[in-house]
């Protein structure tokens, strides 16, 4: 038995698309993945060439909960100079000075109905 690597599995399942024609639907039962994975490595083959069928990071490119350097900077100042605030007040005080913008008001459908 051969040892063949992953991304040889994947242009090979490429190949057997593309210059054999077997179905999207075939090769998917072929190699054992999904239709949408075949479809997603028919597509990085045809931008990216071979090099494209390599494995990727899912890790995102910018982390969702990161704030800039300079508002973390102000909240840790706000934070020191009034220990007593609450996350609200150093929020509060955060828009008062202009340094992050009021949040926009919420769509009408999560308000409750008034008549």
């Amino acid at each position: 038995m051969r040892q063949v690597s992953v991304m040889q599995q994947r242009h090979e399942m490429v190949l057997a698309v593309r210059q054999r024609g077997i179905s999207v639907s075939g090769a998917a039962a072929l190699f054992g993945v999904s239709r949408q994975t075949v479809h997603k490595w028919l597509a990085r083959y045809d931008a990216e060439g071979v090099e494209g069928l390599g494995d990727r990071s899912s890790r995102p490119l910018v982390p969702s909960g990161q704030v800039d350097g300079g508002l973390e900077q102000r909240v840790v100042q706000l934070r020191t100079a009034n220990p007593r605030w609450g996350p609200k007040r150093i929020h509060a005080e955060l828009v008062r000075r202009g340094w992050i913008r009021r949040p926009g008001r919420p769509s009408g459908g999560s308000l409750p109905a008034t008549d």
